[in-house]
């Protein structure tokens, strides 16, 4: 249940990921990457420079200052409708899609920390914390009883962020319980805490033999744990997650796109030449087309755009191209998912693009892609 926007999305796009863009060679152990170091787009030394070289913008123009303004009270104003819908996943994208504007987003965490729904009340309490929403804190407390352990994780993050008297204890027994899914939420939340005091049990959970069931869950979760060490300063964790960058099956995927997206997160630079393979491998023997959103690539959709995110989280936009492939791609998830890359990877000579491409996704006949393309209309703008 990381429920932060991008993620809500990208957990929708993992469930097509098996069938997702077939054609080229499966990965195997031996060939990791399932292409020849020498096929079209492999680039083992990395040069994110070079990343979608070629790309020719049709002429966009500018947006002026005025149409700027109105489209961010466009999008504001539609993630407030949404933060209102019968459909709890865009609620909590919603509120989650508000958080780069404060004072329009309280009211409805407010709301939101009452909801009947986990994921909603979860992602409610989250953003009080990462907004540090003081005057909700008192709001945020009723919250350390709930029925969901993981609601319960997001309050004591609430809570401490905010400056409240809070005990924190209860997060090392969710991370050595059985339910993966708080595990996970309580790994994630310790990460963002910040106390490097949680490094020993982080590693004591690491060690803890995995339930038989569920292996996806499991290597999930570890992704999540080596996030968290990462982020309290345990660097050879970085290990754990580029290690996951190298899908040996089909059914390594979705470990995949996660790594992908926490290298953006923690800033692991030494893995910023793997993501530019991941972006532009392509089935080997296939020409190399003259515009790269013209060409046929060997990952899927959503590990592409994952990696496109991560790499301008590391400081480089040339995967703007990959959220310009996709904008349009007939699965829902993929057009949402491909929202945030035009938004992410926007730059001086791309942004006119992004917003006219973002614009049109604000009229998509499907309100988890106008969700999607509001909220990354409005962290562009804000961004400035």
């Amino acid at each position: 249940m990381r429920t932060h926007t991008q993620t809500a999305v990208l957990l929708l796009c993992l469930a097509g990921l098996a069938t997702a863009q077939p054609g080229g060679p499966a990965p195997t152990k031996a060939n990791p990457a399932g292409t020849p170091a020498s096929a079209p787009g492999a680039n083992p030394g990395g040069s994110p420079a070079t990343m979608g070289g070629g790309i020719k913008l049709e002429q966009v123009k500018p947006y002026s200052n005025i149409e700027k303004s109105q489209l961010r009270e466009r999008s504001l104003a539609l993630l407030q409708e949404l933060a209102r819908s019968d459909n709890a996943l865009l609620r909590a994208n919603a509120i989650e899609g508000l958080q780069p504007a404060p004072a329009r987003c309280e009211p409805l965490v407010r709301a939101g920390l009452t909801d009947d729904n986990i994921g909603v009340r979860f992602a409610s309490a989250m953003t009080v914390g990462r907004l540090k929403l003081k005057s909700s804190a008192p709001l945020v407390r009723p919250l350390l009883s709930d029925t969901d352990p993981s609601v319960r994780a997001a309050a004591i993050f609430a809570l401490a962020r905010t400056g409240q008297s809070v005990d924190q204890t209860e997060l090392a027994s969710m991370l050595m319980s059985g339910d993966l899914r708080a595990r996970s939420n309580a790994a994630y939340i310790l990460g963002e805490l910040g106390n490097p005091s949680a490094v020993p049990m982080l590693r004591d959970a690491a060690r803890q033999s995995a339930p038989a069931e569920a292996p996806i869950g499991v290597r999930l979760f570890r992704l999540q744990l080596a996030e968290a060490l990462v982020k309290l300063g345990d660097k050879a964790s970085s290990d754990v997650i580029e290690a996951a960058l190298y899908p040996s099956n089909r059914d390594d995927f979705e470990a995949a796109v996660l790594a992908a997206q926490i290298i953006g997160e923690v800033k692991i630079e030494k893995a910023a030449g793997q993501l530019v393979n991941l972006i532009e491998m392509q089935p080997a023997g296939s020409p190399k087309a003259a515009d790269p959103r013209q060409g046929v690539y060997l990952q899927p959709r959503e590990l592409r755009l994952a990696a496109a995110a991560s790499m301008a989280k590391l400081g480089y936009f040339g995967g703007w191209y990959v959220g310009d492939t996709y904008a349009s791609d007939p699965d829902v998830p993929v057009r949402a998912q491909a929202a945030f890359v035009l938004g992410a990877t926007a730059k001086r000579e791309t942004v006119n693009a992004s917003i006219a491409r973002l614009e049109k996704m604000l009229d998509d006949d499907n309100p988890m892609v106008q969700c999607s393309a509001a909220a990354a209309m409005l962290k562009m703008l804000e961004r400035g």
